[in-house]
């Protein structure tokens, strides 16, 4: 399955070179500590909760690999998880654009 990470144009750039890294912070739960990278069954914005949407990074991923991390909200429009770096850097993972928009090949690009 594709599932996509939003990010800034900088972390997008050490992403496709270096990989993902983990993060660790709290997430909507008083108390409650995640540790992972967040994916999203769409491209998500900051209006989604997202630190930046500059970029958007297509990683496919088997379901099975990334089930247990699947964080459940009703509220939201979209299916999230919070994965583990090395689950997501073991898989294939593009840059991801809309037709309508500029293709993002060059690493310096920025979507406005």
């Amino acid at each position: 399955m594709t599932v996509y990470h939003s990010t800034a144009v900088a972390a997008a750039e050490a992403i496709m070179v270096d990989g993902f890294r983990d993060a660790r912070g709290a997430y909507l739960f008083v108390g409650f500590t995640l540790e992972g990278v967040f994916v999203a069954s769409e491209p998500v914005d900051e209006n989604d909760g997202a630190t930046s949407s500059e970029v958007i990074i297509a990683i496919e991923v088997a379901k099975d690999a990334i089930a247990e991390y699947e964080i459940i909200d009703e509220h939201q429009r979209f299916r999230e998880w919070c994965v583990l770096a090395r689950i997501l850097n073991a898989a294939p993972r593009r840059l991801h654009h809309d037709s309508d928009e500029k293709p993002l090949d060059a690493p310096a690009a920025k979507r406005h």
